[in-house]
């Protein structure tokens, strides 16, 4: 994942090689530890941190920062007109017409609301960092444990790792904790020049022949989301359906934790994690995945009716 967008390993604050998965009932599966390869990890990088080596990236490629509040975006009604960014920048409103708008401001975007690009499900994720001494989290060095069930998150999940050092403490690191769960996709993520998604620099630049051209709503589509769908659509409608199958309740969390106890399922399940998309499997271990999958449902549905 560092390699497909260039960042340093250097920015990297923990290297989770290990994680332990524990249900609702407390039953606990170590996952990774066995099938991980060397030179494989999940990289654990500080937001604050990320966000200022790629502003600061962008910047050495000639992008002008603005340090701003948008507060609002008017959308032409002509092709030919362009969109105007409205914004505050030291107490002072601008305003500033631009070709293409790319909206990756986040869940509540303004940007969504202004092309009418519908709703979607989401859910409020919160983080806390508790201080404590290196000695007492030397266990967490490279592992995460993930906590599923209502008590925990009633969306399904919460995470337990270490970051080198949480920002208000003294010594020691900071322990992380967070809960929350998966959004939903919009009815309409692209609409004339704008596309309500994040890493579209490279289509861009295709599309209008490095700026020489006008990009519309047929290039960012063919250009971005069409490719995007090729290379990550399988695994997100999997992912989709995961969610439906596992995270609705209790029980079917405590079947979720049952099955990462099989090497198989981590194995496939950190390859298309860590490369972001669907792997390949064996006709014959998918089909005894398949039928150890309706096991675990149909025991986790028991227990809990008893």
């Amino acid at each position: 994942m560092l390699e497909e967008f260039d960042i340093p390993s250097a920015l990297v604050d923990r290297s989770v090689r290990k994680m332990r998965i524990i249900s609702p009932s407390n039953l606990t599966v170590d996952f990774g530890s066995k099938t991980l390869k060397p030179h494989e990890h999940i990289p654990m990088l500080r937001r604050e941190v990320l966000d200022s080596f790629l502003r600061s990236r962008a910047i050495s490629n000639g992008a002008n920062l603005i340090s701003a509040l948008v507060t609002r975006l008017d959308v032409p009604s002509d092709d030919d007109d362009p969109y105007v960014v409205t914004y505050i920048s030291g107490n002072t409103k601008h305003t500033l017409p631009v070709d293409v708008v790319v909206g990756a401001d986040g869940a509540n975007s303004r940007v969504a609301r202004a092309i009418g690009a519908g709703e979607y499900s989401c859910a409020i994720a919160f983080q806390e960092c508790i201080r404590h001494l290196g000695r007492e989290m030397e266990a967490y060095e490279d592992l995460a444990e993930m906590y599923v069930g209502s008590d925990v998150s009633p969306d399904f999940y919460g995470w337990v790792f270490t970051t080198s050092r949480a920002p208000e403490a003294e010594e020691g690191g900071g322990a992380g904790g967070a809960g929350g769960g998966c959004g939903g996709v919009r009815d309409e993520v692209c609409g004339g020049g704008d596309i309500l998604c994040g890493e579209v620099g490279e289509a861009i630049v295709r599309a209008s022949e490095g700026g020489r051209e006008m990009v519309g709503e047929e290039e960012l589509k063919m250009g971005y989301l069409k490719e995007w769908d090729e290379m990550y659509g399988g695994m997100f409608r999997f992912m989709d359906g995961l969610q439906r199958v596992f995270y609705g309740s209790d029980w079917g969390r405590e079947a979720l934790v049952e099955m990462c106890g099989d090497e198989y399922v981590q194995r496939m399940t950190f390859e298309s994690y860590l490369y972001k998309k669907m792997v390949r499997g064996s006709g014959w271990e998918d089909l005894r995945m398949g039928w150890n999958t309706l096991g675990s449902l149909v025991r986790a549905r028991i227990i809990e009716g008893v």
